[in-house]
């Protein structure tokens, strides 16, 4: 629930797990029997290539700098990444989340995201998302198996992939939300690299009085430690990126734009 007081901008939040403050009203959808989370067919491949590289990326990248200015920084740290397929975690503050690390930070490597599957809920672009490499969560045994199958592929052909571990949307939050170690269970399993990153955000030098440009800052990348349980890393996984992303969010320039306040 939202509330104003003068031009200050307010919501009310009670869970910090689970509320969402996205506003698209879309519901989840159930997959098609047998969902192909990813495809070995030459010619899908190649469109899905010109669509992700010619038209999706340049797209997104105009539009991304024209409505949130949006900046990186620490992308030098992503050279330690050559040749090899990482997971990249950070906070969840944009429906645009979807496409910033893609467009932004790894532009030249195909990046998946790890979405919630009522993006797939609007009629007609499903395979569209598909092609720019959302990957619905899974529900039933069988997609949860075809899940972890396209995951794993997925990182042996050195590819990226996008995990919000808050899971929920929370627009312009300056804060980090908790989350658990769960989601770090892929590259504890994959002894594969994790990216923090951090969104914060910026005053406008011009038009004030509109919402902050976007900064994204990208943390050094952690390798999970091969001699601890697969528990243990992706627990080890999690904090260390849980106090980057502490760290990054209370850096001085993070200009509250909203004001969440627990009921």
């Amino acid at each position: 629930m939202a509330g104003s007081k003068g031009k200050e901008r307010i919501i009310y939040y009670s869970d910090p797990l689970n509320d969402d403050f996205a506003g698209t009203g879309l519901k989840r959808v159930h997959l098609k029997k047998n969902y192909h989370y990813t495809s070995r067919n030459v010619f899908y491949r190649f469109v899905s290539f010109l669509v992700y590289y010619l038209i999706a990326l340049p797209v997104l990248y105009v539009a991304g700098k024209f409505w949130r200015g949006i900046r990186v920084k620490g992308k030098k740290r992503l050279k330690a990444l050559k040749g090899k397929g990482a997971f990249f975690y950070g906070n969840h503050t944009q429906i645009a989340d979807g496409f910033m690390v893609q467009v932004y930070c790894v532009p030249w490597r195909r990046t998946s995201i790890i979405a919630d599957r009522s993006a797939f809920a609007i009629k007609g672009i499903g395979w569209l998302l598909k092609m720019m490499g959302m990957l619905p969560v899974p529900e039933t045994v069988g997609e949860t198996m075809a899940f972890m199958k396209a995951i794993e592929d997925l990182n042996k052909r050195k590819n990226h992939i996008v995990i919000y571990p808050e899971a929920h949307i929370w627009p312009f939050y300056t804060g980090i939300r908790p989350f658990k170690e769960n989601a770090f269970v892929y590259p504890s399993q994959l002894l594969a690299p994790v990216v923090p990153f951090c969104v914060t955000y910026r005053k406008r030098k011009i038009f004030r009085n509109k919402s902050p440009r976007m900064d994204i800052h990208i943390g050094q990348p952690v390798y999970p430690d091969a001699s601890l349980s697969i528990h243990d890393r992706a627990k080890a996984l999690r904090d260390r990126t849980y106090d980057f992303m502490v760290e990054t969010a209370s850096s001085n320039e993070n200009v509250e734009w909203i004001k969440y306040v627990r009921k």
